[in-house]
């Protein structure tokens, strides 16, 4: 039995190729195209199911005035409320746009509504929020 290596985006695999999906080399030839190659990748997408308590990092993909919608690999985007930062404080349109990326914690997964992100402390003891704008 042959161990076959799961590689991920921007790695190389044996042909010293960048791959540019998630999947598994199965049998690689040593001396071969790339369309050889790329016949033996097995792409694998993965998509995550979020859960309650889980800590997911997402880019932002659009901003309304009262929400984003993050991107978290997931069936559909999340949602990030404005209301989800601690104390209020609201992001600034210049610091955190499309593309931006963020870390926050998943607070609601209903089968009948959108996966609800937020960015407050946990722990409110703290000062410092570990959550928000990377």
């Amino acid at each position: 039995m042959t161990k076959h290596p799961y590689l991920l985006p921007g790695e190389r695999d044996s042909s010293s190729a960048i791959v540019h999906t998630h999947g598994i080399n199965r049998n690689p030839p040593i001396h071969s195209s790339q369309q050889a190659l790329q016949h033996n990748f097995i792409s694998i997408p993965r998509i995550y199911e979020p859960k309650e308590r889980d800590f997911v990092i997402g880019i932002i993909i659009v901003r309304t005035p009262d929400l984003f919608l993050v991107d978290i690999n997931g069936v559909e985007s999340a949602i990030l409320p404005m209301t989800s930062f601690d104390q209020g404080r609201i992001p600034s349109r210049g610091a955190m746009n499309r593309l931006s990326v963020v870390y926050a914690h998943v607070v609601r997964t209903d089968s009948w509504t959108q996966t609800q992100l937020s960015c407050q402390s946990l722990d409110h003891s703290k000062r410092k929020n570990d959550f928000g704008l990377i």
